[in-house]
């Protein structure tokens, strides 16, 4: 957490992450839901509940890509046997595919962002 943030912002702030309504991250700490939302409004509370969100987000994407590879075998898998039933064959081909066409695109997007920073700079 950042350092503008008290002890007890920083036990709501992991409740928050952990817990998924409010009031049972108020719980958890022993506030009420009244006083978090009252942080809620503080931005030095909002950067430290930011952070810990992207930190796990960060923690996520790494243990999916890691098993990418693997995922993307048992789909071919699936795919390729024959005596899998057809609708089963079907969804992993079509799980490919999605997944395929969609880091095509996040690759043309990230190539425009990075010509329109370069445009920026000039």
């Amino acid at each position: 957490m950042t350092g503008n943030v008290s002890p007890k912002q920083s036990q709501a702030v992991s409740a928050l992450i952990s817990c998924p309504t409010v009031k049972q991250a108020a719980a958890e700490c022993g506030i009420s839901e009244r006083t978090i939302y009252r942080w809620l409004e503080k931005p030095d509370f909002v950067a430290a509940l930011d952070k810990a969100r992207q930190q796990v987000s960060k923690r996520i994407t790494k243990a999916v890509i890691s098993r990418a590879e693997r995922a993307a075998k048992v789909l071919d898998e699936v795919m390729s046997d024959v005596e899998m039933p057809p609708p089963s064959r079907v969804s992993a081909a079509k799980c490919l595919l999605d997944t395929a066409f969609k880091a095509i695109e996040t690759e043309e997007i990230l190539k425009r962002i990075e010509a329109l920073e370069k445009e920026d700079d000039l």
